[in-house]
């Protein structure tokens, strides 16, 4: 990074050249951090489950642009507290073909999940008085498009359940403060990526408890 090396192709191999080169530059010794390493797993796990879910093709690929986007968007807010709207551009972008082309229902559909999710997002928008950022709003209005309706409601609650109890974990534990900010956009992109990847199992199991 510092030495303005150009990087070779055995040097950018996800994963394997980070552990080969303990993490470091392989010309400067200057290390890259820990984050590469993690998103550059995190992104590979999630890629195996969503080529576990979904067979090769257009859909799959659109999966695999979803995926990066949510876990760039993760890593970012939890580093520095903002959602790029690059990113989300993306993700609506997607979303909209997604919705045309996967969901039952189509476009409507898409938009019936994004209109519910705007509605929840900006509700509590108002009411947090600054607890929760623009940048939430807009991506959980995004999301709905890939989710439909229904969907999105699940993806709501698990985004705002993971987000409660991970929250109270780290007032318990003393590693945040009341005080202290904690980014919702990783909940959020958690809760999307359980949802399109799995809301009818989930919704499926939920109904079987009754």
């Amino acid at each position: 990074e510092r030495c303005g090396h150009l990087l070779s192709v055995y040097d950018l191999v996800p994963v394997i050249s980070y552990l080969y080169l303990c993490g470091k530059c392989r010309y400067c010794q200057t290390s890259y951090g820990s984050g590469n390493f993690i998103a550059e797993l995190l992104t590979g796990c999630v890629f195996v489950l969503c080529g576990l879910q979904i067979l090769p093709g257009i859909k799959l690929l659109m999966f695999f642009v979803l995926a990066s986007c949510l876990i760039l968007i993760s890593l970012i807010d939890f580093h520095v507290q903002i959602i790029p709207d690059y990113l989300v551009l993306i993700i609506a972008l997607c979303g909209i073909a997604f919705s045309i082309l996967y969901l039952p229902g189509g476009l409507t559909e898409g938009l019936k999940g994004s209109v519910a999710a705007f509605i929840v997002m900006l509700t509590i928008f108002i009411l947090s008085r600054g607890g929760m950022g623009g940048g939430d709003v807009k991506l959980g209005t995004v999301l709905g498009l890939w989710l439909g309706f229904e969907h999105t409601i699940m993806f709501l609650l698990l985004a705002f359940m993971m987000g409660g109890f991970i929250s109270c974990l780290l007032l318990m534990s003393g590693v945040k403060g009341r005080q202290d900010a904690v980014p919702f956009g990783p909940f959020l992109c958690a809760g999307a990526l359980i949802s399109v990847l799995y809301a009818r199992p989930l919704a499926a199991y939920y109904w079987s408890l009754f």
